[in-house]
């Protein structure tokens, strides 16, 4: 053996010799860095100060730090949270966890922070909410945050109401603390609408999905907003005051930290906002609701939580006047109406849910949840309108010429009553360190009285419209007196495993769920799965793709007809969801970012067609058409400005329908059949653009301002009062809108 291999054979058997001898002296510190609501803190920082000592965590929040043997202080940080000190010793040759907790920073991001996706499955994005009343917006209310997400669109700020990759307003469900929320039902316009049910000042953690979600999350189309109220750890309380209303909120903990209670109450009113509409007259609008979350723990394994809610919106409109300038620059027209009577609107909702949950073990536990739900709605108006249009001068905008004039005549007398109780078992076993099984089952029984009574006149010079040759008629009669009572039986079964493949890893989320109605005795299935791909390879990079079935049961407005009556053979809609997408978690210019890019598909059928009238949906009551939607999410968000989080995100839409064998016949050519084929959906726009940019004064990061801008293309409109759903145009303009707000945190 020559003199190199035996130096070679040397030095390997010393740097043997030297690494077991280092490992004897060092030890691992490793764990999981998470927020105080469970969820892992990706990219976290740990450094032993002092040191060379030091560990980044992984997107799951994972981390390992190898030391030699003694006592340490490790600084941890992560930007969004408050940084924190921990001192720990260690044993040669130990490894011993440390699971670390960080606090949101309220300096950082004070109103909005979108983080890593929750539980590392792709299709659910958490968004942490904080001082909502600086937030730039008209409503107030949470799903103003929701409306700047990609693949969301509304174009109305005063409305909660918004729509999701081309679906309804009611392809949309709400959790709060696991419970569903309703809507109501008689709401026309954005100005009626007042206080949506979440209260910012309540909220602990806020998840959305905008499709694929898993079976956990009910039976819409579309998306779910899951909203979970805080459990205060100390007695704070906030009050706010503006032109649109206060808020008042109060939240403590008991000495022996058993009994936690949570409080809030809203004051609102748009009155200010609507005396700028074109309708001028006398608004009244007054929302007030008042919840409180309360939570005692009988002992380590049991706790008896309550949610209480009650609400009462009130709108009162006396019209006065309207001026519209509209037609053509070679034709310039204005229409002036002039208004006797009055719209008087009153909406009441209370809720109140019990839960009991039960921890047997750390990897075990269950909840019983009771609910009733009532709501009372009213909507009453007789609003005569008598109107003229003329020609003006395109300089001088005076009148030059008459068109025509005429009057209208408004009626309604709309009567809704909804109670729903409920009994909801939930649990949870954990399997095995990264195996879950979650299950459900719900009880619900429904109970609807609905009295409608709504009709139209009008009346113009040389015709009235309907016109009768005997009698007089109305335009768009509704008139219906229907009663529901009926109950469902929904249950789940949802299976989850993250599996480690060598330094790759891999997220497996699988279930099934199934929905009973008595109302039309029909039981759907929905099996879904998804599967999410961190690459060891690429740092902060996830990969995810999920496919599913959505079948959604009717609401009680889709299984109306436009007459009012009910349509007692309806059947779910149907959507086949696929999805694939990527998160991207980087650092650039030393500031954090994260980039998402999702494309999806929807095969659509059994598809009830409708049109919207200002935010509301008047629905075909039959299964009549299929479609499809299609479409690109695009999201960069960050720290473009150090401490502060702002984000730009864009959207593209295609969604179609079909009503097969619908067919119509021009009256020059009355025996030629047209088949209209694909048309576009009260939902298709194109192109949603939404910028949201934070700053502050340096070295006064408590001075704050706020940029949103958004931009949304034209939407497709229905002519009104045509049996044909597939006669649509694009008539709005495209939608654009910029809010400015400054906010001074006060300690």
């Amino acid at each position: 053996m020559g003199i190199k291999n035996i130096a070679f054979l040397f030095i390997v058997l010393l740097t043997n010799i030297l690494a077991v001898a280092e490992g004897q002296q060092t030890g691992v510190f490793y764990g999981v860095v998470s927020d105080t609501a469970g969820y892992s803190v990706g990219f976290a920082t740990l450094i032993i100060p002092n040191t060379k000592y030091g560990a980044i965590a992984d997107r799951s929040g994972r981390f390992e730090i190898k030391v030699p043997a003694g006592k340490y202080t490790i600084l941890v940080s992560c930007v969004g949270y408050k940084a924190i000190e921990l001192t720990d010793s260690i044993a040669a040759g130990e490894r011993k966890q440390i699971n670390i907790t960080l606090a949101e920073s309220v300096e950082n991001v004070e109103e909005i922070k979108v983080t890593a996706r929750a539980d590392n499955t792709g299709s659910i994005q958490r968004i942490s909410v904080k001082s909502m009343q600086a937030m730039p917006n008209a409503s107030g209310n949470i799903e103003s945050i929701i409306k700047r997400l990609p693949g969301v669109a509304s174009n109305n700020e005063l409305s909660s109401q918004y729509s999701v990759r081309g679906g309804s307003f009611d392809e949309n469900i709400i959790y709060v603390n696991n419970i569903e929320i309703y809507r109501p039902v008689l709401i026309r316009s954005g100005q009626q609408e007042g206080l949506s049910f979440v209260n910012p000042d309540l909220v602990g953690s806020l998840k959305f999905s905008a499709g694929g979600f898993d079976v956990s999350y009910g039976d819409k189309m579309s998306s779910v907003l899951d909203v979970t109220y805080k459990r205060p750890n100390e007695n704070a309380g906030s009050a706010t005051v503006s032109f649109l209303g206060a808020n008042v909120h109060y939240e403590g903990v008991s000495a022996n930290q058993r009994f936690r209670h949570l409080t809030g109450i809203r004051y609102k009113t748009t009155q200010y906002l609507l005396s700028g509409l074109d309708t001028k007259g006398e608004y009244r609008p007054t929302f007030l609701d008042a919840q409180t979350y309360l939570t005692y723990n009988l002992s380590s394994r049991w706790e008896v939580d309550f949610m209480g809610y009650v609400a009462q919106n009130n709108y009162t409109f006396v019209p006065t006047t309207r001026e519209v300038e509209f037609g053509t620059f070679q034709l310039p027209l204005r229409a002036q109406i002039f208004y006797e009577g009055q719209e008087v609107d009153r909406y009441f909702n209370t809720l109140g849910a019990i839960a009991l949950q039960y921890k047997p073990s750390d990897r075990l536990w269950y909840k019983l949840i009771a609910t009733a739900y009532a709501n009372n709605e009213s909507e009453t108006f007789d609003l005569l309108g008598e109107y003229n249009i003329s020609q003006i001068d395109y300089n001088n905008r005076d009148s030059v010429d008459k068109i025509g004039v005429g009057g209208f005549l408004n009626h309604a007398r709309n009567f809704l009553n909804n109670y729903a109780y409920s009994m909801q078992l939930i649990g949870q076993n954990n399997l095995g360190e990264n195996t879950k099984l979650r299950y459900g089952i719900t009880w619900q029984t429904e109970q609807i009285k609905d009295r409608l009574k709504e009709w139209e006149i009008i009346d113009s010079a040389g015709y009235l419209y309907p016109y009768h040759d005997n009698t007089i008629q109305t335009l768009s009669l509704r008139n219906a007196d229907n009663n529901i009572d009926a109950y469902r039986l929904m249950g789940y079964i949802l299976f989850s495993k993250v599996f480690a493949v060598g330094s790759e890893t891999l997220t497996l989320t699988a279930g099934i769920r199934s929905h009973y109605w008595s109302f039309n005795r029909q039981n759907i299935l929905n099996p879904r799965a998804s599967l999410s791909y961190q690459p060891s390879w690429q740092k902060g990079l996830l990969l995810y793709t999920s496919a599913g079935y959505y079948q959604q049961p009717p609401a009680y407005k889709e299984m109306r007809y436009p007459s009012g009556q009910i349509n007692k053979n309806i059947r779910a809609q149907k959507a086949v969801n696929y999805l694939i997408g990527a998160d991207y978690l980087f650092y650039s210019w030393a500031h954090p970012f994260k980039l998402t890019v999702e494309a999806f598909y929807k095969k659509l059928d059994n598809l009830i067609p409708y049109r919207i009238d200002n935010v509301r949906s008047i629905y075909a009551g039959e299964n009549l058409s299929k479609g499809y939607a299609r479409g690109i999410d695009i999201k960069l968000n960050g720290e473009f400005i150090k401490g502060t989080e702002s984000w730009f995100s864009l959207s593209i839409l295609d969604t179609k329908e079909d009503i097969p064998n619908d067919s119509y016949s021009l009256p020059s050519h009355p025996d030629s059949l047209i088949y209209p084929g694909y048309f576009s959906r009260p939902t298709d726009q194109l192109l949603n653009l939404n910028l949201f940019f934070q700053d502050y004064i340096p070295r006064y990061p408590s001075y704050k301002v706020y940029l949103s801008i958004h931009y949304g293309s034209a939407l497709p409109v229905t002519i009104p009062f045509s049996n044909r759903w597939d006669n649509v145009q694009k008539l709005l303009p495209s939608y654009k809108r910029v809010d400015l707000g400054f906010s001074k945190i006060i300690k």
